[in-house]
């Protein structure tokens, strides 16, 4: 069975910003385990800087999907982090994934997990897991999960959490 894992809270790949793009884009490049399905939420300004204008597509064999947000100031990260968590949670549904996991790196919405949380127990049931990486570092078993990928042998995804 392949593992459906979708990423939340960069910008998005091709990385065009810093570390948690980075992170996405080199886990996606190094990707060693072929029953990974990695889903990427992307900002469609950091697409289009790539020339890449689909509303969804492949990266380094992930799937990506673009985003657009409002252009409200501060706030934009966190409503671009909702959409990006909510469209990933309709992709899961549509693709009927078993057990599908989100990650959401960044803090920014935090407070919101647990209600997104309940709705998508609702409406597909509690097997579904909303693990979270914050500032760079893992929580929550996140480390385990991510290291399946291509980085098996990088300490520093075994570090304390924060």
């Amino acid at each position: 069975m392949t593992q459906s894992i979708y990423i939340v809270g960069s910008k998005g790949i091709p990385a065009k910003y810093g570390g948690f793009e980075t992170f996405v884009e080199k886990l996606t490049e190094f990707q060693q385990d072929k029953n990974i399905q990695y889903y990427v939420a992307c900002m469609r300004e950091n697409s289009a800087k790539s020339g890449i204008t689909a509303d969804t597509f492949e990266h380094n064999g992930a799937i990506c999907y673009n985003i657009d947000v409002p252009n409200i100031g501060p706030a934009r990260a966190i409503a671009y982090d909702i959409a990006a968590l909510n469209k990933a949670i309709e992709i899961a549904k549509e693709n009927k994934d078993q057990a599908p996991i989100f990650y959401v790196l960044a803090c920014r919405i935090g407070p919101f997990i647990s209600k997104i949380k309940r709705k998508s127990r609702r409406s597909v049931g509690p097997s579904w897991s909303i693990q979270m990486v914050m500032n760079g570092f893992a929580r929550n078993g996140v480390s385990q999960s991510v290291s399946t990928g291509s980085f098996l042998n990088n300490s520093w995804l075994n570090m304390p959490t924060c």
